[in-house]
């Protein structure tokens, strides 16, 4: 009897570490690039920028998606930082799996380094954000870390 429970246990123990292990393994150092990193780590220019999902005509747009509705005021250079080190920290974000929630993203933020751009976009309402690279994009959540998120757009 005992030598059955033993099984039992250890096998569904794999099984629950296996099928949530594999789940939620991928974080951001497997989807963004050792390239992408070090632009948004060494930028030469940064943006924080409003943003709107379906622009009106004649308003600046980016990526043809998303209207540009304003400059995010609260970002300064010690706040840019804030956001460069949350962006880079495999920790904030999921990527798979993917959330079946709409993505309306509030911000752009844009990373530039001499020819090369990196925009992450972040939506607040779904809890989500999607980089932007080398005509790519990823998109995974930061359920766990969005207060730290919101801190750093509001300022705080």
């Amino acid at each position: 009897m005992s030598r059955f429970f033993l099984v039992f246990l250890l096998t569904f123990s794999c099984i629950t570490l296996v099928t949530y292990g594999v789940k939620y393994a991928s974080t951001t150092s497997s989807h963004i690039p050792a390239s992408t990193a070090k632009i948004i780590r060494h930028y030469d220019t940064f943006e924080a920028l409003l943003v709107t999902p379906r622009p009106h005509e004649g308003q600046k747009r980016i990526i043809d998606k998303y209207g540009i509705a304003g400059i995010a005021s609260s970002f300064d250079a010690e706040h840019a930082e804030a956001l460069q080190s949350y962006l880079l920290d495999s920790e904030n974000f999921r990527f798979a799996p993917i959330k079946k929630c709409v993505f309306i993203p509030e911000y752009a933020f844009i990373f530039s380094k001499n020819d090369h751009e990196i925009i992450v976009f972040a939506g607040l309402s779904c809890k989500q954000i999607e980089f932007h690279y080398a005509k790519t994009n990823k998109r995974g959540d930061c359920d766990k870390s969005i207060e730290t998120l919101e801190a750093i757009i509001q300022g705080k």
